[in-house]
């Protein structure tokens, strides 16, 4: 968004013509991926209510399983609201008081569950994710 603006600015010198159409066609470019990812966000903030650890209520468990289980949260929340960067802060809001409880509450452990989060939000892509959308409005491609 900062660079949309600061070209936007640079266009201020050339003639009036070429001005109006490059910001007309910055901001409906930018402007429908910007309102995509503020619906996403409001979506996750949704989902970071939920209290997670009564939900779930593990008492213990293997580190393996809790990093499946952290995994799967993040799939679950990127398949479900689309937004990469919701799904890895939700998914680490929700996880974070279940460190313990799989035994993963040191500097490895939550390096491995950072890991399993980014692995998990990296797994799914539609249209419901910002980077589909920027994908297919600067490469030309239609969404059929």
């Amino acid at each position: 968004m900062v660079a949309l603006f600061i070209w936007c600015g640079f266009g201020i010198y050339t003639d009036s013509s070429k001005q109006f159409k490059w910001t007309v066609d910055a901001l409906k470019d930018a402007g429908l991926i910007v309102l995509i990812t503020g619906a996403e966000g409001a979506f996750g903030n949704v989902l970071k209510q939920l209290d997670i650890a009564r939900l779930i209520a593990i008492e213990s468990g293997s580190p393996l399983g809790g990093l499946i289980l952290i995994f799967l949260m993040a799939v679950i929340l990127k398949t479900s609201q689309g937004s990469l960067t919701v799904a890895i802060i939700a998914t680490a809001a929700l996880m974070a008081p279940l460190l313990s409880n799989f035994q993963l509450d040191d500097g490895l452990g939550k390096t491995f569950a950072v890991s399993s989060i980014g692995a998990g939000a990296m797994t799914t892509s539609h249209v419901n994710d910002s980077y589909f959308w920027v994908g297919s409005q600067f490469s030309g491609m239609s969404t059929k």
